[in-house]
């Protein structure tokens, strides 16, 4: 069994479920043991959070802040790493070169995922940073997937969302923004969607018009994978 450290607190409640959905996950295979995880729940700063949600600025005072939890994470046995949330994986690569061990990129392992189910276009959901960067969207057009992405006023009242997510305050006002969204996406042809923030499963998106690709639940399955590895 191989040690997972996980870079946690992006937000905190998202970081919990992801924690008990790989000891779901792993039970599932291997009834008699339950796995080996080390977490680091990153002390963040909610101003600095807040501006990076709302308008995708401050990302380089997080960056610090995340490495240093790796490196913590490495120093204290884990294997390999992972960091359950989309949009400060926009410094994979920082994250990568500063520690010895693999780290599982959310974005590749959702890139994989939806290629392997053979779909051409995808709607993505996630904060203006994650939308910005284009990280999601480099990948997946190089497996000739077409990308549609939210409006304008639809990324600001989504950021909105997102942000009211990470401090605790889930709604169903908020669920309804979201539902909104999707149906619209659905409508313009989209009927398979991406949910590039991890916080947005926390709402109950209850809707027939599209399938939702939760990267949460991406990422754990692939991490269970990884940590069965001899």
């Amino acid at each position: 069994m191989k040690t997972v450290g996980i870079i946690g607190g992006f937000g905190p409640e998202t970081t919990a479920k992801f924690l008990m959905l790989l000891i779901s996950l792993w039970q599932k295979k291997n009834q008699n043991t339950r796995p080996e995880i080390l977490l680091w729940n990153a002390p963040v700063d909610n101003k600095i959070e807040q501006e990076f949600i709302l308008t995708g600025k401050n990302a380089r005072k997080l960056l610090p802040l995340v490495i240093s939890g790796a490196r913590k994470l490495e120093a204290g046995g884990a294997d390999f790493l992972v960091l359950p949330c989309n949009s400060l994986h926009i410094f994979m690569k920082n994250i990568r070169t500063s520690v010895g061990i693999p780290v599982l990129s959310i974005v590749e392992e959702t890139t994989k995922f939806v290629a392997g189910k053979k779909i051409g276009r995808v709607g993505l959901l996630g904060t203006k940073a994650t939308i910005k960067s284009g990280i999601f969207n480099s990948r997946l057009r190089k497996h000739h997937i077409s990308v549609l992405v939210p409006e304008a006023g639809e990324q600001t009242s989504l950021n909105a969302v997102i942000h009211n997510l990470v401090r605790g305050r889930k709604t169903n006002r908020d669920a309804r923004e979201v539902i909104r969204l999707v149906k619209r996406m659905a409508k313009d042809g989209t009927r398979n969607i991406i949910l590039a923030c991890t916080d947005l499963q926390l709402l109950a998106l209850k809707q027939k018009r599209a399938n939702l690709i939760d990267t949460l639940e991406v990422l754990a399955k692939a991490t269970v994978e990884k940590m069965g590895e001899q």
